[in-house]
């Protein structure tokens, strides 16, 4: 009950926009195993004012997903930031061992189900024309098949984060 009560107030501090005491990430945060911060990882925060699964195509599909993406790092790291919805969707494509490679487990907190998230593997994200839809394996729980504002929280992302243009950081 605590796991769901957490979630269920990160959802509604995100939903209502209070992340303000999230810093600003001007560096890379980097887990590859070269760098110092190979301890990290990365979990990520999204919300969207909307969602509709479809079980029989096994997607679901974020209405007007915010253009900011929320990450943080587990301990002892205790790092925050975001990133464009754009760099999010790099993250996934043609790089070994993160997202595509590994797909992430997520809990989908949907609004008027809080108590009740589910957890699901996500696959495949498309961004178009103010949708987000990953494929999707339900792994625990049963989310609803429409619900306003919903918020996912997305495990580790196991790979290197590199500020946008050219970078002095050898593993970018």
């Amino acid at each position: 009950m605590v796991r769901i009560t957490f979630l269920a107030a990160l959802s509604a501090g995100v939903m209502l926009g209070n992340i303000g005491s999230l810093s600003h990430a001007t560096e890379p945060v980097s887990v590859a195993a070269e760098t110092e911060q190979a301890a990290k990882s990365l979990l990520f925060v999204t919300t969207a004012n909307g969602m509709k699964l479809d079980p029989e195509a096994g997607t679901v599909t974020l209405i007007e997903p915010a253009n900011n993406i929320v990450w943080f790092t587990d301990r002892p790291g205790r790092d925050a930031g975001h990133m464009h919805l754009e760099e999010y969707m790099s993250l996934w494509v043609g790089r070994q061992n993160d997202f595509g490679d590994v797909p992430p487990n997520a809990v989908l907190i949907a609004e008027g189900h809080e108590l009740n998230p589910a957890v699901l593997e996500l696959l495949s994200p498309q961004h178009d024309r103010g949708t987000l839809t990953y494929d999707v394996k339900i792994i625990e729980g049963d989310p609803p098949l429409s619900a306003g504002a919903v918020t996912l929280v997305i495990d580790p992302f196991l790979g290197t984060i590199c500020p946008p243009g050219p970078s002095d950081f050898p593993w970018c």
